[in-house]
């Protein structure tokens, strides 16, 4: 009986936890392997022009993405009731954009890694990120209104998007110290929904032992 009741709850509680493990490996990809990968085959242009360069560069994102995909289903599921109109429409438009970003970072490992073949329309998966960043700003607000989980990752998620975006609309993205200030506004971003998703889960896994 015992071991049917774990059956059960383990995937429901993998799915909750699938949020803080992406937005933790995110924060891990922006933060460390990033600059470090960037700093041994020197600098972005290699990433982007190389094609072995660009799929490693990519490659750690693949599981963020897709946990951060599934994490926002079951989070989607379980908030959006509470959430309105507008955190709705914000937290599929995140779920989409992750999920739409997995798709396009595995096709860049194995066109690019695997077959070693370039392919120049690839580079619509940076252009994606604006998904989540827009969906943050929507859905951030709605999840602090509602008071549902802490209000710290919530507010790291907008700040973390707002600022990003403002310095994607501002062109300063692209000079050489606005690409490592960016890079550190997205570190913001990926740790707030690290930092939701430990609240999620934390209020989960309370949940099912009460039950």
């Amino acid at each position: 009986m015992r071991s049917e009741a774990l059956t059960k709850t383990y995937p429901i509680q993998w799915r909750n936890s699938a949020t803080m493990l992406g937005g933790g490996l995110y924060v891990a990809s922006v933060a460390i392997w990033h600059p470090l990968h960037e700093g041994l085959f020197g600098g972005t242009a290699l990433a982007v022009t190389h094609p072995l360069g660009h799929a490693l560069h990519h490659a750690p994102e693949l599981p963020a993405y897709t946990l951060l995909a599934v994490g926002l289903v079951e989070l989607s599921r379980r908030l959006s009731p509470q959430l309105g109109r507008i955190g709705k429409i914000g937290l599929y438009l995140t779920l989409i954009g992750f999920a739409l970003m997995a798709v396009g970072t595995l096709a860049i490992i194995l066109f690019e890694g695997v077959l070693q073949t370039p392919i120049s329309a690839l580079e619509t998966v940076h252009p994606l990120l604006l998904l989540p960043l827009i969906g943050a700003l929507l859905c951030g607000p709605a999840i602090l209104k509602a008071k549902m989980l802490t209000p710290d990752g919530a507010w790291l998620i907008i700040i973390g998007a707002a600022l990003f975006l403002g310095m994607i609309f501002t062109g300063l993205i692209d000079t050489t110290w606005g690409y490592w200030v960016g890079k550190g506004f997205l570190t913001v971003f990926s740790a707030g929904w690290t930092w939701l998703g430990y609240a999620f889960w934390l209020e989960a896994t309370h949940s099912a032992r009460r039950s």
